[in-house]
């Protein structure tokens, strides 16, 4: 039990599925309906301790993604996504481009969940 654990959830189509698979979590839940490079904007840089990206597989739209919600982590928090598999050459590059120019060592996951730190903890 996570008492303080609250998820916020940026998708710019909230289907049913969706709100009834986080119904049991929907006091801890916020959703903000709108495309990432807007979403962004609602939450303050170094506020949240996960940033987890799973939108547009495309190179460029990953390297967006990576900008815009890499500052939104708290120092010492994670940024980790899916797809760095054969089905996402894109993910695979901009994440790899991203963990180099920030001195972070990827780490996968079963399934081609990534994450990493920063090596020195912050992103900013």
């Amino acid at each position: 039990e996570l008492p303080e654990l609250q998820m916020i959830l940026v998708e710019p189509n909230i289907v049913a599925e969706a709100r009834q698979r986080v119904k049991p979590f929907q006091h801890r839940a916020r959703w903000l309906e709108a495309m990432s490079d807007v979403a962004h904007q609602e939450l303050p840089d170094a506020s949240l301790d996960l940033v987890f990206i799973d939108g547009d597989h495309r190179y460029q739209t990953v390297v967006d993604d990576l900008r815009l919600w890499s500052p939104k982590v708290a120092p010492g928090g994670c940024l980790a996504g899916h797809d760095f598999g054969l089905n996402g050459l894109g993910v695979i590059r901009a994440v790899s481009e991203f963990a180099l120019r920030h001195n972070a060592t990827i780490r996968v996951q079963t399934d081609c969940f990534w994450f990493f730190r920063a090596a020195d903890g912050t992103w900013l």
